[in-house]
């Protein structure tokens, strides 16, 4: 677990803006007015839908102030989140999340719009910023998923994650190594 005085090792390596495809791209969240918007209508918006799958999904992002605080604390604690954005959807279609572990090693996870759903959007936006953690140095992705939740496991398998093993909480945890 990162500590909270260490600041993100890639922090100046991992760029603010990640192209994925024609029409989407990854945004990293600051602590500005209009992203702590986007990202208080995204979670306000998708809570029932998105607690189910994440336990630790923010229930506290109540209002675009808890949201601008959220990602002020998310930075602070080694933790950087990215705004997925598209042309044909309006205000943030689904947040990537990187949590520094140590030693190149990050945990990766994603939360998308329901009505985003089975288009690909988490497996090209997965696939985004893990080239975006290996070309700044990173060495390896983990994450974790509920083993009841089969949509991320797609996700995972689409991403070239492979099982590593189940966590003592009971979460399934998978793998990526940076190639070469």
């Amino acid at each position: 677990m990162a500590t909270p005085e260490r600041q993100f090792s890639n922090n100046g390596n991992l760029p603010p803006y990640i192209p994925v495809s024609e029409g989407m791209w990854l945004s990293r969240l600051q602590p500005t007015d209009e992203d702590a918007q986007d990202f208080y209508e995204f979670c306000r918006k998708n809570l029932e839908f998105l607690e189910g799958h994440h336990e630790d999904y923010p229930r506290d992002v109540v209002s675009p102030q808890k949201a601008k605080k959220g990602i002020e604390d998310s930075a602070a604690h080694s933790i950087l989140l990215w705004g997925i954005k598209t042309t044909d959807h309006q205000g943030l279609a689904g947040v990537l999340s990187l949590e520094d572990q140590g030693e190149g090693v990050y945990e990766i996870g994603v939360g998308l719009d329901e009505q985003m759903q089975n288009r690909g959007v988490a497996t090209s936006s997965m696939n985004a910023l893990a080239d975006a953690v290996f070309t700044a140095g990173g060495r390896k992705l983990v994450a974790k998923t509920d083993p009841t939740n089969f949509r991320s496991q797609k996700v995972l398998s689409r991403t070239h994650f492979t099982f590593a093993y189940k966590h003592p909480d009971g979460d399934f945890v998978y793998e990526l190594l940076a190639q070469g």
